[in-house]
């Protein structure tokens, strides 16, 4: 997404939407459609108000600010659509470990489907009612713990770090992929060799030669879920947290 250098715009929570026009199919619901389009196809650094005017078919990007407010009001509008595609219980069930590790994977299930999410969702505050509900089911399967909240912080900014470190990682892995033209391991694999041969066969990195050899794949284990079950682990061991 392209830098802004104007000040930030109020959240789109506080400005009423306007009432349609017979002369125009735009609203906010039209406009954030073509804005996720964009976004999911292309990447946050494609989203401008005059890439999603066209999108939508609007005849000048000012139209869209009637209904947004500003970029700001949309990217507002499309953090809290991805809050709102990650499926919840009706209320929390269960132990709180096995609870926070589905929730965690549904959440990293939607991100994977929006990448772009991992850039934008620290721009904005996440206050829409989407991503407000979803903290309130977190927090309240915590709360049975009776533990501090500033332990909860930490523990859902742990999480939320993981899965939203990992989207940024695959945003730009996808990103040099379609740079490079490589689209696959065994291309990537194959691209590198030429690289690699001259450092292994220089023998100062002898650790770094045995692990290559020896490395095959990881084995059809998931590394998004194995380290969010390393972490799990972790903070269940450091606040003594039952099992």
């Amino acid at each position: 997404m392209s830098e802004d250098p104007s000040p930030p715009g109020p959240l789109i929570w506080s400005l009423p939407e306007p009432p349609g026009r017979p002369t125009t199919t735009l609203s906010r619901a039209s406009i954030l459609r073509a804005a996720l389009t964009v976004a999911d196809a292309e990447g946050a650094r494609a989203l401008t108000m005059r890439r999603i005017a066209t999108a939508v078919g609007a005849s000048t990007p000012m139209s869209l600010y009637r209904y947004v407010g500003s970029k700001d009001g949309l990217v507002d509008l499309m953090i809290d659509a991805v809050y709102g595609e990650i499926p919840l219980p009706a209320t929390p069930s269960g132990h709180w470990r096995a609870a926070l590790e589905e929730l965690s994977l549904a959440t990293w299930s939607v991100i994977q489907r929006h990448l772009w999410f991992g850039e934008l969702v620290h721009t904005r505050p996440p206050l829409g009612p989407n991503a407000l509900r979803y903290f309130d089911f977190r927090f309240a399967l915590l709360e049975p713990l009776d533990i501090a909240a500033d332990d909860m912080t930490l523990i859902t900014a742990a999480v939320d770090g993981h899965l939203i470190g990992a989207a940024l990682q695959l945003a730009e892995e996808n990103r040099m992929r379609a740079r490079s033209g490589l689209r696959t391991d065994d291309e990537l694999a194959a691209a590198a060799q030429p690289m690699l041969a001259p450092i292994l066969a220089d023998g100062r990195y002898p650790a770094f030669a045995r692990w290559l050899a020896a490395r095959t794949t990881t084995g059809g284990v998931d590394p998004v879920e194995w380290t969010l079950t390393s972490l799990l682990d972790g903070i269940t061991d450091r606040l003594e947290l039952p099992n």
